[in-house]
């Protein structure tokens, strides 16, 4: 027993200065990563039909990077800033709706829905694919649930174009998305 405690205890002390070492290194090297590629602008034209009438949102995401943030445990992570040419934000709002029943929750009714665009994140346009935040553009739909007795939850699912036709009455016309670049990264 005193034989197994002994092998433990020299394990932890062994692998714990490794662990150490591998955090400051990896901690030091992202944060010395840079990309080739720093600015893009991305066009984009989504066009849908609700209730007979045709919407279309057209316009540019540019992109550009602006350095190192920390996030998470203190790691380094790319900082990415992004503008659209209208001046508007990467949401857009498509439809929504008070007190109706849930499509996705059986037997949930919601204080809320918003039907909306998400153009898709700066990292996945600037090839930044390694960052856990790398969302191509997708259709959501956030749902306002109550909670408590005075207060609310929302919460956010992606929608399929199928449910979106489904449920809302919705048709995408045209999805056309810019294609990310390729990025590599380089250390300086």
């Amino acid at each position: 027993m005193k034989r197994k405690l002994k092998f433990v205890i020299v394990g932890v002390l062994c692998l714990l200065p490794a662990f150490c070492v591998v955090y400051i290194v990896g901690n030091h090297i992202n944060g010395r990563l840079f990309p080739e590629i720093r600015y893009g602008e991305f066009p984009f034209h989504f066009e849908y039909e609700l209730d007979g009438e045709i919407f279309s949102i057209k316009d540019i995401i540019k992109i550009e990077f602006a350095g190192h943030g920390r996030g998470y445990f203190g790691f380094p992570h790319r900082v990415w800033r992004s503008t659209m040419s209208s001046g508007g934000c990467e949401r857009r709002d498509i439809f929504q709706d008070t007190n109706v029943p849930s499509v996705l929750t059986e037997g949930q009714y919601n204080m809320a829905i918003w039907i909306w665009l998400d153009t898709g994140w700066p990292t996945y346009y600037m090839g930044d694919t390694p960052s856990r935040f790398c969302a191509p553009p997708r259709i959501m739909i956030s749902e306002q649930v109550p909670f408590g007795t005075t207060g609310s939850v929302t919460t956010s699912t992606e929608l399929s174009k199928a449910q979106l036709e489904k449920y809302f009455g919705i048709v995408i016309l045209t999805w056309e998305f810019s294609n990310p670049v390729q990025n590599r990264l380089r250390i300086q």
